[in-house]
């Protein structure tokens, strides 16, 4: 390890930021019916609205969305809700259901308490719709991936991140090395966005600008509240970095850890392989040697903090997810009222638009289907604001 300089980050929060395990289940034809069902019923919500968020489908105390199509890996049912996803194969594999833990959740509730929600959940589904059958098969769980976090405040590391940085990466000749660079970085110095170590089947350590990242992509600016307490009630503006560690099933699998139980066992020496073997360095003034060139600073504050477990689960915040919604449903109207002003009228100025606008609104007011279609928008809305 090397020498951290005084001052050089700040610890904002460390955790799980993404859970995935499977389950052995028997699921019964009616819950099959009902999945079935439902999926018909986004279908037809997708093709009448082009809406992509799905039908509500409550499972016991939780009230999730049927998506409207499903996913890779043969899923054929996608349940969405706002702290995890369902993602429902076959019922004739035996590892039927996937769940996946969102960071919203796992930063306000913690793995445990949203494992416990799920298996209420299917055990209450069980009660009504299962008859004698046991919904878990003996409670059989496997993780198939886990990423664990650490965010720094470090102004330093950000004026240090250039893409030459990327050649003080000490890693096997077996892992990848993967750096991105936006658009436009080049014109600002030269300055990195994202350097990756590693492959998400196996593992994966990934530095990347936070910040940016929840300005730019996520929209997470609840994580603003979590880094609060360690700012001193400050907003972070930039400078924030994700040291992210991403065990997949191939790299647990060979450290036999299946279970919850086990990844929190061994979570120190987890973390302290996937920071030595996946490594940024310092070079060492003179030494060819790069094994034995000492950690980055920002590798070593992780490593010192691995055995300090994760943060408490912190309160779930509100995003700017439904002014965002709002934006984007107002620039879909905009574009529609000029297409339809220059189909009508052969362009599109004030009065043009006006005109159409004007059309939309009687069309909306006489539609006999109005208190249907405003009732089943605000069950497709009702978690906008919600974290994600």
């Amino acid at each position: 390890m090397s020498k951290v300089p005084e001052g050089y980050a700040v610890l904002l929060a460390h955790g799980f930021d993404s859970w995935q395990e499977t389950a052995a289940m028997k699921l019964s034809q009616a819950f099959v019916t009902r999945l079935d069902k439902a999926k018909d019923a986004a279908r037809a919500e997708q093709a009448e609205a082009g809406d992509t968020v799905g039908v509500p489908f409550q499972l016991g105390a939780e009230t999730l969305h049927m998506r409207p199509d499903g996913a890779k890996g043969g899923v054929r049912w996608v349940l969405a809700g706002a702290d995890f996803l369902l993602l429902i194969r076959s019922p004739k594999m035996e590892w039927c259901v996937t769940v996946r833990y969102l960071a919203a959740g796992l930063w306000q509730y913690g793995v445990e308490e949203l494992r416990h929600r799920v298996t209420m959940a299917f055990w209450a589904e069980d009660s009504h719709a299962f008859g004698d059958q046991h919904v878990f098969d003996h409670m059989k769980l496997r993780v198939s991936r886990a990423d664990f976090a650490f965010d720094f405040h470090s102004p330093a590391f950000s004026a240090e991140f250039t893409p030459a940085l990327a050649e003080n990466v000490v890693t096997h000749s077996s892992s990848k090395v993967r750096q991105k660079m936006l658009a436009g970085t080049f014109s600002r110095g030269g300055m990195g966005e994202t350097l990756t170590i590693g492959s998400k089947a196996g593992l994966e350590v990934e530095v990347y600008d936070k910040t940016k990242e929840i300005r730019e992509a996520s929209g997470k600016d609840w994580m603003q509240t979590i880094w609060a307490p360690a700012l001193e009630g400050e907003v972070a503006e930039g400078d924030v970095w994700r040291l992210e560690i991403r065990m997949g099933k191939e790299f647990l699998r060979e450290r036999d850890c299946w279970h919850y139980s086990d990844i929190v066992k061994h979570l120190p020496e987890l973390i302290a392989e996937a920071l030595y073997t996946r490594r940024l360095a310092r070079p060492k003034g003179g030494d060819t040697n790069r094994a034995r060139w000492p950690l980055h600073p920002l590798w070593t504050l992780a490593y010192r903090a691995r055995g300090a477990g994760h943060m408490r689960p912190l309160g779930k915040q509100i995003t700017m997810r439904r002014f965002q919604m709002d934006k984007q449903l107002n620039k879909q109207l905009a574009g529609t009222f000029i297409a339809a002003a220059v189909l009508a009228h052969g362009k599109a100025g004030r009065e043009e638009i006006e005109r159409m606008a004007e059309r939309a609104v009687s069309y909306a007011i006489s539609d006999d289907g109005r208190a249907d279609k405003a009732a089943r928008a605000k069950e497709r809305y009702r978690f906008l604001d919600e974290a994600v």
